[in-house]
């Protein structure tokens, strides 16, 4: 079951795109992530970006679970705009989750691992 959370954050996207009659083509940026591990153990991640449902980057962390070691900071992303799905997934565990931007902002991102799933929070900004 879905916490109310992930329920909120799922409905502000399908909401944020809903209604679009716009011509012009999606044109979003992803510019950072911070992977956090909120879990009492280490766990390998495997952070994917798609650009228009292409693979543009994939890289795979392992991310402890102790303080000070809990982070992963991923900014070496290939400058890329369109619609952006990002996906990230935790390694023998079957667990993945996703989001997609499709508003053409540069997105800073903070992806949350804990015992409920992933949860995923961005800021917006119009220049990269």
């Amino acid at each position: 079951m879905e916490s109310r959370r992930q329920y909120l954050v799922g409905l502000v996207g399908v909401i944020s795109i809903s209604g679009c009659l716009s011509t012009s083509s999606p044109s979003a940026e992803v510019t950072r992530i911070q992977l956090i591990n909120k879990t009492e153990r280490e766990h390998d991640f495997t952070v994917t970006l798609r650009e228009d449902g292409q693979r543009v980057y994939q890289e795979s962390f392992t991310v402890a679970s102790e303080e000070g070691n809990r982070t992963a900071m991923i900014t070496e992303i290939p400058s890329n705009r369109g619609r952006i799905e990002v996906e990230v997934a935790v390694a023998k565990e079957e667990v993945s989750s996703s989001i997609e931007y499709t508003e053409k902002e540069c997105y800073d991102m903070i992806i949350t691992y804990s015992q409920s799933g992933f949860d995923f929070y961005s800021n917006s900004s119009g220049d990269c």
